[in-house]
């Protein structure tokens, strides 16, 4: 059997592992699925054998022989099944795994239904060399009550001299936004050897015309540049120089004070140890009146002097309401910490994505922009408030290097915020999501386990309906793509579940789906066969040298049709042996629905929901890259 045949076979399999996939990484609201995926087979296969009964109904045979002493006969398992009666559609592929190291192992397990995506994994291994240790825990929830998010993460490495120079490292803070705010503040300490003392503060005040700015300076200063500084008035007339350029430039002035002065002679040239104060008059007036004029002047954004105007002043009306910020350095290490909070920017946040509205000429950013638009319009009318607070540190020891961080977020007003999305239409807003991971080692061996669950109403739908879009949006989607998508949008996905299990010695999937409608998707399979009505297609490795593909068909061809009639059909060839009138003493393959409705838990109504409510943040590619391999081995082996 050729490729196009086996891949045609499978080729449901491998739609419900693409949508797992889109599903697991993206939700509903990004959902993709690569064009190249989709593909019907565009050549006919000619069977082995035809078997033809004589109501016209008739199965098509696919063999392959075996070679027992080829090192690339890989597979193990093959069990393969489609039934358009019943909407199934089952793979189970086991082979030969050369790829892992020994003692590693692991599993996955996803599950999408039409309104959830559920899925675990677990993973372990030998602890690499590399690593001493690791422990790492990341929960994550999204509701439409709650959004929180908190990560630990410790790990200890060898050290081979990368950290010689910083011997230890700390740093905490926080951040806070919400639609008209940012505010941040942290500290850090390092030890390192460091070759120049300095110390460096500066606080800045809006005023409201403004700026005033005090400023601490202790540095080395070099005899070339001793002159500048060898005293007060010489310091004066030196700061003056630095600042009052920018003070003109505004068309506003500025004012410096030197509130404390030393200047001292060292070993190694001057020391510098000085406070003053700096205030800037005027100055936004100046600032707006020159980005008005940028603006005006700007033939691509053709805007007018009034709307140029307000822009300008919306962008000068932000407000600096704290900066503060320090840092200190010795032979030793360096300390530091800062402050700064800034608001009042949503007039000109607003501004600025009116303008990149009004300029763009590509349909989809200009979706994303008014996207923007209306998330920032929710998040000032639901008053949201997100804050991250963080710490991390290094120490580096003779023997290994110790790192460790711990994040952390939250949303306060985050229930409004979502009602106020799904007012302004915005229905992404309702995906509940949920993941756990957790990955350590424990003496020789590192392990990992993870899961996720998403659950939005019609999350199939609107996932399908998304990709659709995307297509065709995208001229390099071609026709088929887009049928295809309609094709699996008309059939009624119900369920699909992939399980991928490895070990040193081999790698299992097996992958099933059910669908209502499974007719809407007959064309893919039925023009790989000629255009005939496929029913049902059951495939195994057999006991011997010879594995086949049995591939049931309806109404081949008329009743009591000869076997020359039968040879003139596209699915057969000189070589294919054609039995006619029921006359052959052999059975066939048929899928086994049972075993099929099992996996996908359709035959037990109390399905655990440990199995089902879990997946892994980030999987979704990884079993849908890891499914078609398998239908790529299968088809060659096929071949």
């Amino acid at each position: 059997m050729t490729t196009g045949a086996a891949t045609s076979a499978i080729l449901v399999a491998v739609l419900v592992v693409s949508i797992i996939g889109a599903a697991g990484t993206n939700g509903a609201a990004q959902s993709n699925i690569d064009g190249a995926t989709i593909q019907s087979a565009e050549d006919v296969e000619t069977a082995d054998e035809i078997y033809v009964e004589e109501d016209g109904d008739a199965v098509l045979v696919y063999q392959t022989e075996e070679d027992g002493d080829d090192d690339d006969s890989d597979l193990r398992t093959m069990d393969i099944g489609m039934s358009a009666s019943e909407g199934l559609a089952h793979v189970l592929i086991e082979s030969d795994s050369e790829e892992l190291e020994e003692n590693a192992s692991g599993g996955l397990t996803l599950l999408l239904e039409q309104d959830r995506f559920a899925g675990n994994g677990t993973f372990s291994m030998d602890r690499p060399e590399e690593l001493e240790s690791l422990a790492l825990d990341v929960t994550a929830e999204r509701t439409s009550e709650t959004n929180t998010f908190d990560a630990d993460f410790q790990a200890s490495v060898p050290n081979e001299g990368d950290a010689a120079q910083l011997q230890s490292f700390q740093t905490s803070g926080d951040m806070s936004m919400t639609a008209d705010t940012f505010a941040t503040s942290g500290e850090f300490e390092a030890e390192a050897a460091i070759p120049t003392d300095v110390a460096y503060g500066v606080s800045v005040e809006d005023t409201g015309s403004g700026y005033s700015m005090d400023i601490d300076r202790t540095e080395p200063v070099s005899e070339f540049q001793a002159g500048s500084w060898e005293d007060r008035d010489a310091a004066k007339q030196t700061l003056e120089s630095q600042f009052g350029g920018m003070a003109e430039q505004f068309g506003g002035t500025s004012t410096v004070t030197i509130d404390d002065y030393s200047f001292e002679e060292s070993s190694t040239g001057y020391t510098l140890d000085i406070s003053y104060t700096v205030e800037y008059e005027n100055v936004k007036d100046g600032v707006a009146n020159q980005l008005e004029t940028q603006l005006a002047q700007d033939e691509q954004l053709d805007l007018s002097e009034e709307e140029a105007g307000a822009v300008a002043q919306s962008i000068v009306d932000v407000e600096l309401r704290t900066l503060e910020a320090n840092v200190e350095t010795s032979d030793t290490g360096a300390t530091g910490s800062w402050e700064a909070e800034i608001g009042n920017y949503g007039d000109a946040l607003d501004s600025t994505l009116e303008i990149a509205e009004s300029q763009s000429t590509d349909e989809n950013v200009t979706e994303s922009i008014q996207q923007v638009r209306t998330m920032f319009e929710a998040q000032q009318a639901a008053d949201l408030r997100q804050t991250v607070e963080w710490s991390a540190n290094m120490t580096a020891g003779e023997e290994t290097i110790d790192v460790g961080a711990d994040v952390s977020s939250d949303s306060e007003n985050w229930a409004a915020y979502v009602d106020e999305l799904q007012d302004r239409g915005v229905d992404a807003a309702q995906n509940d999501v949920s993941m756990d991971l957790h990955a350590e080692t424990d003496g020789g061996e590192l392990s990992a386990d993870m899961s996720m669950s998403v659950e939005q109403e019609d999350l199939v739908g609107t996932m399908v309906d998304s990709v659709i879009q995307s297509a065709s949006q995208d001229p390099t989607t071609g026709e088929e793509t887009e049928r295809v998508l309609q094709q699996l949008k008309n059939s009624e996905f119900q369920t699909g579940k992939i399980d991928v299990g490895v070990d040193s010695d081999s790698v299992t999937i097996e992958a099933g789906a059910k669908f209502d409608n499974m007719s809407a998707l007959g064309d893919q399979v039925n023009q790989a066969f000629g255009g005939h009505t496929v029913t049902q297609i059951a495939g195994d490795l057999g006991d011997g040298d010879t594995s086949e593909m049995h591939v049931h068909v309806d109404g081949l061809v008329e009743s009591g049709a000869s076997e020359e009639e039968v040879s003139e059909l596209a699915i057969a060839s000189s070589s294919t042996e054609i039995h006619t009138g029921g006359d052959w003493d052999r059975s066939f393959n048929t899928m086994d629905t049972d075993s099929a409705k099992q996996f996908l838990g359709l035959n037990d109504d109390s399905e655990s929901d440990e199995e089902s409510d879990s997946s892994v943040p980030g999987f979704g590619p990884a079993a849908a890259t890891v499914a078609l391999a398998g239908a790529a081995l299968l088809a060659r082996r096929r071949a």
